[in-house]
């Protein structure tokens, strides 16, 4: 009971100095890792206190868009329509899918037959397990892959980090296909104005285990 209260008043401490130590888990999302890179103080505070996030008009859009692609490839939908986050909210509106949907079919992407969609994964790198799931997969050549995520909405001014998603997914997809990670390619679809944008560089394992072991 002692060692208990100690901690508590270590904690109540810390809180009024306005500074929490907090250790990066050794289970995280592809979001998170994007979170680390983008602004780790933001990630250690929801850490600290996790909190449910209202979902943006951004990502139920984009919930009701996956959905479409998901039926289009003829997959069989992870989540039901009614458990997609904010998925009957009604700023989502038919117009706006159908924009989406319009954007998408006229860049041809209909037409190209994924090898994988909504892939999950789990991911080991740097003693760390990382979790997510890949939007789609598609051939690149004879023996190459290009993993694809498809964005709603238009490119972050930190493109950079939240490029780190695609170096997780790509690596994630070469440990699933025993493959190696240069023969994967990786980059955003923005459906709305159908670009394809790639990052300049993707990191490797080694790379992403210094980013895990700096924080």
């Amino acid at each position: 009971m002692a060692q208990e209260t100690e901690l508590l008043l270590d904690e109540l401490r810390a809180d009024r100095r306005g500074v929490v130590d907090v250790a990066l888990p050794r289970r995280l999302t592809a979001s998170q890792v994007v979170e680390l890179q983008r602004n780790p103080d933001e990630l250690a505070r929801m850490l600290a206190r996790p909190m449910p996030s209202r979902p943006q008009p951004q990502a139920r859009r984009g919930s009701k868009f996956h959905k479409w692609v998901e039926q289009l490839y003829g997959a069989v939908p992870l989540l039901e329509p009614e458990d997609l986050p904010g998925a009957n909210d009604a700023d989502i509106t038919d117009d706006e899918l159908a924009e989406l949907q319009e954007k998408f079919l006229a860049a041809g992407w209909g037409e190209r037959q994924p090898v994988a969609i909504e892939q999950p994964f789990e991911l080991v790198v740097g003693g760390r397990l990382v979790r997510g799931r890949i939007d789609a997969v598609y051939a690149d050549g004879d023996d190459g892959f290009d993993v694809l995520d498809y964005k709603t909405g238009t490119v972050p001014s930190d493109f950079p980090a939240a490029s780190l998603q695609l170096s997780v997914y790509r690596l994630a997809w070469a440990d699933l296909q025993g493959v190696d990670p240069s023969a994967v390619n990786a980059g955003f679809l923005y459906v709305r104005t159908a670009t394809l944008k790639r990052p300049d560089r993707l990191l490797s394992r080694e790379d992403l285990a210094a980013l895990f072991a700096e924080s």
